[in-house]
């Protein structure tokens, strides 16, 4: 589940496994005050530890969440089959030619191409639609997993050819889906009653105020400050 969602200065898995592995007991308690996307806590949940992590970043703790707990099988199929109607809307409006359902700052129009702006909003549209719960969180994570993909800005992640016209709304629902495998293959890696993930929107620089007590390790990997400005590197993201 590492690679399901963009994060800037991410820990490397292999470091934090080895870390967690030789420096806590089995069963134990390992902490990550700046949890970002959740690297030391997917870790530590393989190898038996009770994980805890702290971000103040609400996109980070939304992400760890999700990848440090699987979603049963029946709801794993449930959010695939809800990616299905959210693509069915966005090609529908796309087809349709039906236009934004709002105006857009001049900021989110000059991050992407036309098209997929509108393919964007489309989907965004229709993960509106769905109930408030997992499910809904869940797709608005994998529309946040493929913005930094489709957009033109200059440290865009996606190609700098025009994309096809769909490619988006097909890339979400693929998206999901690899999701869903990764999150099963997840769970079978877990051991038998695994301990569970904590994961709090906080402060760490107010360590003393997030009562973690009894922790055995604390593995983080630090904000970078006056070399990376995390909510700059979100901040289209934030808009969706």
């Amino acid at each position: 589940v590492h690679g399901f969602h963009s994060y800037p200065a991410r820990l490397h898995p292999v470091t934090a496994a080895h870390l967690v592995e030789a420096l806590s007991k089995a069963r134990g308690s390992v902490a990550d005050p700046f949890c970002g996307c959740g690297t030391v806590l997917v870790e530590a949940r393989r190898l038996g530890r009770k994980a805890i992590g702290v971000d103040l970043n609400p996109l980070a703790a939304r992400l760890t969440r999700f990848k440090t707990q699987p979603l049963a099988a029946e709801q794993r199929a449930e959010l695939v089959l809800a990616a299905a109607r959210v693509t069915e809307h966005a090609e529908e409006r796309r087809v349709a030619a039906a236009g934004p359902t709002h105006r857009y700052a001049p900021v989110q129009r000059e991050a992407f191409d036309v098209h997929v702006l509108l393919e964007l909003d489309g989907l965004a549209d229709g993960i509106k639609r769905e109930a408030p719960g997992f499910l809904r969180q869940s797709l608005n994570l994998a529309l946040s997993s493929i913005i930094s993909k489709v957009g033109r800005a200059p440290n865009a992640e996606g190609p700098s050819k025009r994309l096809a016209s769909g490619f988006t709304i097909r890339f979400f629902e693929n998206r999901v889906g690899e999701i869903v495998r990764q999150l099963a293959e997840y769970e079978a890696l877990l051991p038998d009653k695994a301990p569970g993930a904590t994961v709090r929107e906080a402060d760490a620089r107010e360590l003393a105020s997030l009562g973690l007590k009894n922790v055995d390790l604390f593995v983080s990997s630090p904000p970078y400050p006056g070399v990376l400005d995390y909510a700059e590197y979100h901040r289209t993201r934030f808009g969706w």
